[in-house]
């Protein structure tokens, strides 16, 4: 998909697609880029088809949202998807935050309701492995000053997280 990249869209489009599964996001902020590249997989019954993907496009429309059905593209879904948005360089702020997220509907949807307007999703990583917790991996830009309430919403979820931001594989491949 290309998505405007604008404060609050993942959580618009999480709330679009419902109450279809989603299995995965991927996504990295570009500073120099007004859109995103985002990968985004669905759950369906091979009996829906064509016709699921077209549903799900068309929710996403109204978003400016465009979306293309890589249902049958091997390299878009075995290799290009762990790639989106490259690397951005130093974004000032940013917090790396990875989770894991108990595997029930809406818990993605809750970790993005929390979020402030001000606070801007940078990065994320979600991925449904088929078992009870899913691992995220999260960027959020958090200006000055608001550290204090960024940290108070996280303790807040109940989850178990680790800030990631000083993590050497982080700074050398990621940033």
């Amino acid at each position: 998909m290309r998505m405007p990249d604008r404060t609050g869209m993942f959580f618009d489009m999480y709330k679009a697609v419902q109450p279809r599964l989603v299995t995965e996001f991927v996504y990295r902020h570009s500073p120099v880029h007004d859109d995103a590249l985002v990968y985004m997989s669905v759950e369906s019954n091979s009996a829906e088809g064509p016709k699921f993907a077209r549903e799900v496009i068309g929710a996403l429309e109204p978003l400016g949202v465009h979306a293309e059905d890589i249902t049958g593209d091997e390299l878009g879904k075995t290799h290009a998807r762990h790639l989106a948005g490259g690397r951005p360089g130093n974004i000032k702020g940013e917090r790396t935050i990875r989770f894991e997220f108990p595997e029930t509907a809406g818990g993605l949807g809750d970790f993005l309701g929390q979020l402030r307007t001000d606070w801007f999703l940078t990065m994320l990583h979600y991925r449904n492995h088929g078992g009870q917790v899913g691992k995220v991996l999260a960027g959020v830009r958090v200006p000055e000053g608001e550290e204090p309430a960024f940290n108070a919403m996280l303790e807040s979820l109940n989850l178990s997280f680790v800030d990631e931001t000083d993590n050497p594989i982080y700074l050398d491949f990621m940033r």
